[in-house]
């Protein structure tokens, strides 16, 4: 993941950098160091593990609105989704 893809994920999901931060168990600092892709002048590569959690939230946003979606159109027991 490149760090211009880490900050698009950020903001698609809506999220700060701090709340990007607790909900991958992370500090705000490593946040910005993912998204500059630098740290003291140096690369600073995301770890594939870091990737697959923001897949990994990114899933779990999609699943909540859709549910929600569902409830406003009253299928929320529809089984085919």
């Amino acid at each position: 993941m490149k760090p211009s893809e880490f900050k698009a994920w950020r903001k698609d999901c809506k999220l700060t950098q701090e709340q990007a931060a607790k909900k991958l168990g992370l500090k705000k600092r490593t946040i910005q160091y993912y998204e500059k892709g630098k740290r003291d002048g140096k690369e600073f590569k995301i770890p594939k593990t870091t990737e697959l959690a923001c897949y990994a939230v990114s899933v779990r946003f999609n699943t909540a609105a859709l549910k929600l979606w569902r409830q406003l159109i009253g299928h929320d027991r529809c089984q085919s989704w």
